[in-house]
């Protein structure tokens, strides 16, 4: 018989989870999962860590299996402890090794008076009943003495274990957590998003989507968000229908891609380029936009400081570009 444990209908739901990034839940369920598997009474070992999640390391925006351990540890999901973490209240909800042993003796117990009871039957002994295929060893690798002390009793997220013995199903009152739907600016930037695609189109609010969502709206306000959702149909790279997802387009900028697309699909909505006009024309055009409008928000005359005083040399061909449509 395979061995599991149960999760919490209202897991994703919680309070220390919901703002979580996806790699670190991740980590944190399968360190439930590896904790129960080796009877680790809640212990991660740091060797451990990159057995349970797997993270490019190429990538510098990518979170490391150190950065994902902390984000867990601020979010009061584990403890940082000597040579490891400890999942938190992992023995509120789970059995400890102890109790292990102790269920697996009672179980030994019982099959060993069945086993005799069943030869002394006049008609043989009955057929031997399923039970446990067998269990791994604990891990006893770098644990530090004392660490399966239970934690203090705090509120925690309900996940347990079910026994593999039929008779005993461990029981967890699970705390339910009212559920924090996605706040009403995400889905306005999705439904300005949607409403650009082909008819027919059903796309979804996926993991990565919301979280570029929530990203932009912690940096930008709202319209210039969603204004930058719909821009993308106004630029003239003709390749541009194929890289239209949302993530990418209010992609902010990084060490590996500096620039900033957001701002460039937000300004491509507000100042669309004439029908007809090249990439580069249409580049130009847009900073000749936002020369404009930084101008007129200074209170200039548009002669007076001219674009911020680029020089002579090149005055005269920004105000000769297109001005934008409307």
């Amino acid at each position: 018989m395979r061995a599991y444990f149960r999760l919490d209908l209202y897991f994703f739901e919680h309070p220390k989870v919901v703002d979580l990034s996806h790699p670190a839940t991740v980590l944190y369920i399968a360190s439930i999962a590896y904790c129960n598997r080796r009877e680790t009474d809640g212990y991660v070992a740091e060797p451990v860590l990159r057995r349970l999640i797997e993270v490019n390391e190429q990538d510098p925006d990518s979170a490391g299996h150190k950065e994902l351990a902390e984000e867990l540890c601020r979010a009061k999901l584990w403890e940082r402890v000597e040579g490891g973490w400890e999942v938190h209240d992992f023995l509120e909800h789970n059995e400890s090794s102890d109790e292990r042993d102790e269920r697996r003796s009672d179980d030994a117990a019982r099959k060993r008076a069945a086993r005799a009871a069943a030869k002394n039957r006049p008609d043989g002994p009955e057929p031997p009943s399923g039970g446990p295929s067998g269990s791994v060893p604990p891990d006893t690798a770098n644990r530090p003495s004392g660490h399966n002390r239970p934690s203090e009793s705090v509120h925690g997220i309900a996940v347990t274990e079910q026994s593999d013995s039929r008779e005993k199903v461990n029981t967890v009152v699970a705390l339910a957590a009212p559920a924090r739907p996605d706040s009403e600016d995400v889905h306005a930037v999705f439904n300005a998003w949607r409403a650009t695609l082909p008819s027919g189109s059903r796309p979804r609010l996926t993991e990565a989507r919301r979280d570029a969502v929530k990203a932009a709206l912690h940096r930008y306000p709202r319209e210039d968000v969603e204004d930058a959702a719909r821009g993308w149909v106004n630029d003239p790279w003709p390749e541009r229908a194929q890289q239209n997802d949302l993530a990418q387009l209010l992609h902010m900028g990084s060490k590996r891609k500096p620039q900033n697309v957001l701002e460039k699909m937000r300004d491509l909505w507000r100042h669309p380029p004439p029908a007809g006009m090249g990439r580069r024309t249409a580049e130009m055009a847009r900073n000749a936009a936002g020369l404009h409008e930084l101008v007129e928000r200074l209170g200039g005359d548009g002669h007076e400081h001219d674009g911020g005083r680029v020089g002579a040399a090149g005055a005269a061909p920004q105000r000769e570009l297109p001005r934008p449509a409307g």
